[in-house]
């Protein structure tokens, strides 16, 4: 079996029909300025993780195998703004479901993300500039 390597990556999120869609990419580095300003013009935001792998001989024949995410960071929300209900109460619009849902989920803040969706802002997240005036 040779050497294990460890592999980093940015998983970046885009918004989807129901679910978000996403974006990996190998990484040298965690730097998640680098990661902001390098993201999708349609990414909201994005997270990294690492992965073990090792090649091992099976039956003659080299085969990567490659563990499970390890080193998963909170989510970085680009660009985002953080919101408090009443925040959410004065924007324009009927924002009644978002409302309630924070106030059903106990939610202090929400993020309005770039893309104009919101997001729980859960322990652990933060928001980072792109360095892109908006």
């Amino acid at each position: 079996m040779s050497e294990v390597a460890k592999t980093t990556y940015v998983r970046y999120l885009l918004p989807g029909a129901f679910v978000p869609e996403e974006e990996v990419r190998e990484i040298s580095e965690r730097d998640p300025q680098k990661a902001a300003r390098e993201a999708p013009g349609s990414a909201f935001a994005f997270s990294f993780y690492d992965r073990l792998s090792a090649s091992v001989d099976h039956e003659g024949r080299q085969v990567t195998l490659r563990g499970q995410t390890i080193n998963r960071s909170g989510v970085y929300y680009i660009d985002a703004e953080e919101l408090s209900a009443a925040d959410v109460a004065a924007l324009p619009g009927d924002h009644s479901i978002l409302l309630d849902n924070m106030r059903c989920n106990r939610w202090e803040t929400i993020l309005r993300c770039r893309t104009g969706n919101f997001q729980p802002k859960e322990s652990g997240d933060s928001v980072v500039s792109s360095g892109k005036a908006g």
